[in-house]
């Protein structure tokens, strides 16, 4: 049996004030019948900004405009069809996804900020290594690295406690990741990677943390966690003056 809707009865859906058991029968048919989406999407205040940005190849700055157009409502999915908010949420991030991924290959301090993103406290929390334990850690790391890198010097930062240091790598070339605990937890990282360069200090924020990264005598720094700013280049100062 074919059920009919009717204009006022599409309003009254996607307003959230449709009868229930004419709701249920309007959803059952969405699922089968591509004219009546069709109708629905008409319809629907989303329509006119998604056409616009889907008429040609979208670009990065189209769809962040689309973005700022979305309104912004707390019941979405009372206002819209469950299906159709998944929807819309998965192209606007499938293109965004795949538009912000560079053709170039991502830097050391990218590819440290993406794996640092993934600490929580309870990362580091466990972590609760015995003098001996930090001494070889920081042995092995200065062994690979070819600099001088030892635990007591890490062991007094303010504000910071000493979790590990744990060797990791970037296209062939030994990287260490110096982890610690702020007194609330969070995790922060010093990194260091032989890199050969020289370069001033840039402050700025990676995968959603704030970071610092330098370059000297050949190898490059990096502090990376929840600090702020004054925070992040006080603890950068002492990094480097313990190299």
């Amino acid at each position: 049996m074919i059920v009919e809707f009717g204009e006022d009865e599409l309003r009254d859906y996607l307003h959230g004030v449709l009868n229930p058991a004419r709701a249920l029968a309007l959803e059952a048919a969405l699922a089968t019948d591509e004219t009546l989406e069709a109708r629905l999407l008409a319809l629907e205040p989303l329509s006119e900004p998604l056409g616009r940005a889907f008429s040609s190849v979208p670009d990065h700055a189209r769809l962040e405009r689309l973005a700022r157009e979305l309104p912004v409502q707390p019941q979405l999915s009372r206002v819209l069809p469950l299906g159709l908010v998944a929807a819309l949420a998965a192209v606007i991030g499938l293109f965004l996804g795949n538009l912000t991924q560079p053709d170039r290959k991502l830097s050391w301090q990218e590819q440290v900020a993406v794996y640092q993103a993934l600490y929580v406290a309870e990362t580091v929390a466990p972590l609760e290594p015995s003098p001996a334990s930090l001494q070889d850690q920081f042995a092995r790391a200065s062994e690979r690295l070819g600099l001088a890198l030892t635990a007591a010097d890490y062991q007094e930062v303010p504000g910071l406690t000493l979790k590990r240091a744990q060797l990791l790598g970037f296209e062939g070339a030994p990287l260490v990741q110096i982890a610690f605990a702020t007194e609330t937890g969070a995790p922060i990282a010093f990194c260091i990677l032989k890199t050969g360069e020289t370069s001033p200090a840039i402050v700025t924020e990676l995968s959603g943390l704030p970071t610092v990264h330098w370059s000297a005598d050949g190898f490059g720094y990096m502090v990376i966690g929840d600090l702020s700013e004054s925070e992040l280049i006080r603890t950068a100062h002492h990094f480097g003056a313990a190299l």
